[in-house]
């Protein structure tokens, strides 16, 4: 595996079909294309509408899913979907309420940079400004239907 797909690589690759893990040496752990729950693609929804330089956090996208009636759990559950099926959609972009890297914390680093997004700390242990740096998140339009 290459690494995380950007968002915005043309073409979009299915992010049903390209995890960021793998299960094993060698095989991937996607799941067929219209087999995520609910709960899971909604995440990759909102998470996939933060725009560049800007992230929100796990707990506002699980606030968000639960205030709109989609339970599929909290913070965790939001990262867990994260790491498993988010390697298409801007995971960089949801961190923990105090700023640090969610996973891959060099790669976050790096595309916070390019992206412009507002940091603060020591070189090599930045964390996102999150006061600075914090999306308005939006439901997915299908979500409520």
């Amino acid at each position: 595996m290459t690494g995380p797909v950007r968002a915005g690589d043309n073409p979009r690759v299915p992010r049903t079909r390209v995890p960021l893990v793998s299960a094993a040496p060698g095989m991937l752990c996607g799941v067929d294309e219209g087999t995520l729950p609910d709960f899971a693609e909604a995440v990759l929804d909102v998470v996939d509408a933060v725009p560049a330089g800007k992230v929100t956090t796990y707990g506002r996208v699980a606030a968000l899913l639960a205030g709109a009636g989609l339970r599929g759990g909290g913070p965790r559950a939001v990262g867990a979907v994260l790491s498993r099926y988010g390697a298409a959609v801007p995971w960089w972009r949801v961190c923990p309420v105090d700023g640090r890297p969610g996973a891959h914390p060099e790669e976050a680093r790096r595309r916070w940079s390019e992206e412009g997004t507002p940091l603060r700390g020591r070189v090599g242990e930045e964390r996102v400004d999150v006061d600075a740096a914090l999306a308005e998140l939006r439901l997915p339009e299908w979500v409520g239907r």
